[in-house]
């Protein structure tokens, strides 16, 4: 039997990061507080099946998992409680970070399970590779370029957001495809190393704990004396390394203490032979010991390397939405501002849902979210928002702007996140599609127990909108929601935003086995019961393989 870390016990991670998490949030619709909302004791082979053995490390081991139903692909990271430190700090730590982070360049979280073991956190599976594999191209190709420049958003944003990640190399950068004829993206992973910066933390340089892996380590990580731009520093020897097309380290060297100066006279040498090229030219910038002169993420992307023809063209002439695109962000957005909290929970909860991330509309609007961007913070300000508006062709006063902005603030932390954006742009097949209907049930559905009860609407909203909830929907009226009232319900909510019949945004239909969700079991629009409006609230492929492949104590947590 293994041994669980003293202090350990079951739940009490989970138990832990709700209260931290909670204790940040400025309102219970933050997503990071919504994405808790599971029983972490439930079984994970209930769940999943489990896929290939991926990689191991000292924490345990990373396997990929196929989510039963819905069947789509995932990854998940198994946390040894017998390998946790300081009572489990650090796992705690980990996790707090990736319920908070939403970009699209950053890897997404989607729920853990823990047991007397270990924990089990499951996020997004990306399948092409890490960045190692973009060395032998070089740095002139222009999907490299855009690969690079999707890791330094993901950098932008989670400094923003005060995280620094602390171990970012080559391996840590990953590459994820959603469809054939989509590009390949880049996303930031791993960040067991990572912090948040909290309210005490007020000094520029409010790190002292010497960590990362040696080849992208910043020198004033050794100093003991650092913030965010450590990070530049390791993303200024990935571009190194891509100019050089190895993963060698550039300066090996017994001592840590000479690799800088060694450094030094290195991009001395070289920049004799590629003073002219770009990616080298941003490199020597972005390996500055003056942290002071070190450039910020944001700075960072306004160099030549990182916006490649493709960028500028596109900052030039974005894409253009068709008529039908913009009449159907119209009519959502302006019905959104009238939604209840409890349709905004559902829609939000739907922005995370694998049918989401298939749709053509959805990345669409995703587009526009990050052309709109233009800080590249990852997230959207209030004239960010209004420009966003105009690109949709929605004339709107300066007090429907400030309505529609609390809307869509749903976390009422005075910014957009890329998700609450998504919510409120969703294309009506994706609402109403069976699978979207089944993935958020089974997450309002605590217990397990096939119903929606009066106690787990009420871990969402008030008292009282949760019992308006259930007595508009109840339609046996047991006192409890069955996945066809729930159904119902979901077809109710959609109706309110997009009217009766809505049709499809250009370049959407619905794909999945089963068509569109309409209500009840017949499948029949027209037999949907049409609930009661809500009061308006102010603006706010399995892998198979054998158990005994793995390590023991993990055949004990599946």
């Amino acid at each position: 039997m293994g041994q669980c870390c003293p202090g350990v016990g079951p739940g009490r991670i989970y138990e832990a990061l709700r209260e931290a998490t909670l204790a940040r949030a400025v309102s219970p619709m933050d997503l990071s507080v919504l994405r808790l909302n599971f029983d972490p004791s439930r079984r994970f082979r209930r769940v999943y099946h489990l896929g290939a053995l991926l990689g191991e490390g000292s924490f345990g081991s990373v396997c990929s998992c196929t989510r039963r139903l819905t069947g789509e692909e995932r990854a998940v990271k198994q946390l040894l409680k017998s390998r946790m430190k300081d009572g489990g700090e650090d796992v705690l730590n980990e996790l707090e970070i990736l319920a908070t982070l939403d970009h699209p360049n950053v890897v997404k979280f989607y729920e853990f399970f823990e047991d007397d073991l270990a924990v089990l956190a499951v996020t997004e599976l990306c399948g092409e590779g890490d960045f190692s594999s973009l060395l032998p191209r070089g740095p002139g190709e222009e999907d490299v370029r855009l690969l690079y420049r999707d890791v330094m958003l993901g950098l932008a944003y989670c400094h923003s957001f005060g995280i620094v990640h602390r171990d970012l190399k080559l391996a840590n950068c990953v590459i994820a495809r959603r469809g054939p004829h989509d590009r390949a993206v880049a996303k930031i992973i791993d960040f067991g190393l990572a912090v948040l910066r909290r309210e005490e933390d007020c000094d520029e340089e409010w790190l002292y704990e010497t960590c990362g892996t040696a080849a992208f380590q910043a020198p004033e990580v050794l100093q003991r004396s650092y913030g965010e731009k450590c990070d530049i520093w390791s993303f200024g020897i990935m571009v190194l390394m891509q100019v050089k097309g190895s993963d060698i380290d550039p300066v090996q060297t017994a001592s840590r203490s000479e690799r800088y100066e060694k450094l030094e006279l290195y991009l001395d040498v070289m920049s004799q032979e590629l003073g002219g090229n770009k990616a080298f030219r941003l490199a020597q910038r972005l390996l500055c010991r003056d942290v002071a002169q070190r450039p910020s993420a944001q700075a960072a992307l306004e160099s030549s390397w990182l916006r490649p023809p493709s960028v500028r063209a596109q900052e030039a002439a974005p894409d253009r939405l068709t008529r039908k695109d913009r009449s159907y962000l119209r009519r959502s957005l302006s019905a959104f501002a009238k939604l209840s909290p409890f349709d905004k929970v559902v829609l939000l909860m739907a922005s995370n849902a694998s049918r989401c991330h298939r749709s053509d509309f959805c990345r669409k609007t995703s587009k526009l979210f990050m052309s709109t961007d233009t800080d590249k913070s990852g997230f959207l300000n209030q004239e960010e928002v209004q420009r966003a508006l105009a690109a949709c062709g929605l004339e709107a006063d300066e007090e429907q702007v400030e309505e529609l902005w609390h809307a869509l603030d749903a976390s009422e932390d005075g910014r957009v996140t890329h998700s609450e954006w998504v919510s409120a742009t969703m294309d009506d097949s994706t609402l109403r599609s069976k699978t979207t209907a089944k993935e958020l049930f089974e997450w309002l559905d605590f217990d397990g127990s096939g119903s929606v009860s009066l106690h787990e609407l009420k871990r969402l909203v008030t008292d009282e909108e949760a019992s308006e909830v259930l007595d508009s929907a109840d339609s046996s009226g047991d006192g409890l929601l069955s996945f066809e009232e729930f159904t119902e319900l979901i077809h109710s909510i959609a109706s309110r935003r997009y009217g009766p019949d809505p049709g499809s945004p250009s370049g959407d239909s619905e794909q999945e086995t089963g068509g569109v969700l309409c209500g009840g079991s017949t499948g029949n629009c027209g037999a949907a019961k049409e609930l009661p409006t809500p009061r308006a609230t102010p603006l706010g492929r399995t892998m198979n393989w054998r158990l005994d492949s793995l390590p023991p104590a993990m055949r004990k947590t599946m």
